[in-house]
């Protein structure tokens, strides 16, 4: 047989060993009955559930604000780069007609 098939068939077997080995022992040792277990383990998920969707919430909360800001913010940029270039155009039309001057 080739090595890798086998270490294949080890790998498993030993796997499904452990798996049956610690299924047993979780039987013998559980402290509680399967009921009680399933009841616990229930409420364990809903209270994670909630959680979750909790931080779903803030999540996407946070992003809506952050979104906000974002736009604010582009808008004032936006503003801004206005006024320089409006200032900036006033500027080379100042620099302009100083030069008409000049060679007037």
């Amino acid at each position: 047989m080739n090595n890798s098939i086998q270490s294949v068939l080890v790998t498993g077997t030993a796997f499904v060993v452990g798996l049956l080995a610690g299924g047993a022992t979780g039987l013998l040792l559980a402290p509680h009955s399967g009921s009680h277990t399933r009841r616990q383990l229930r409420g364990l998920t809903e209270g994670i559930s909630e959680h979750a969707s909790r931080m779903a919430e803030e999540v996407t909360e946070a992003g809506s604000h952050a979104r906000r800001q974002l736009r604010d913010l582009g808008e004032g940029i936006g503003e801004h780069a206005s006024r320089v270039a409006a200032e900036a155009t006033e500027a080379v039309n100042e620099v302009i007609e100083y030069g008409k001057c000049l060679t007037r």
